[in-house]
């Protein structure tokens, strides 16, 4: 199984850019990980979340994506550099390029996934004026057993 985890410095009511290393289990709704944007223009929030591999095996050919998607312009994942040992210390500019997969054959590739390791990822919101900030979306990973 695969657990969710909020990064340690993970504020609420806040906007811009949020994380550290992996702190506590996340159970919640991937909207409660952004804060709320009265939007006027544009306005982007970016997110650490991390997902560890709790099997007692490792999973290969691991992919990260949306397997609901209400808005595929608002939400993109970007891997996180430093990922495998749960300390990610990049920012989402160095994270690579952001992509809204919305189904594991077009996943987001973060590799293998051994047990107990963490893969850490940059979600960005994006919403405009005249945008539904109450969009909602599914994040998931996948992988096969080697």
């Amino acid at each position: 199984m695969w657990r969710t985890y909020l990064p340690y410095y993970h504020p609420t009511g806040c906007s811009g850019l949020e994380g550290g290393a992996p702190a506590e289990q996340y159970h919640g709704h991937l909207g409660e990980l952004f804060s709320y944007m009265d939007v006027t223009g544009v306005s982007t929030q970016y997110r650490k979340l991390y997902f560890r591999n709790e099997y007692n095996f490792t999973l290969d050919d691991c992919r990260v994506y949306f397997s609901v998607l209400e808005h595929s312009g608002q939400l993109a994942v970007a891997t996180a550099s430093g990922y495998s040992t749960g300390h990610v210390e990049s920012a989402p500019g160095d994270a690579g390029t952001f992509v809204t997969p919305t189904g594991i054959s077009g996943g987001l590739e973060v590799g293998s996934v051994a047990p107990g390791e963490y893969v850490g990822v940059w979600l960005r919101l994006h919403v405009t004026t005249g945008e539904d900030p109450f969009a909602y979306a599914n994040i998931a990973i996948g992988g096969y057993r080697s």
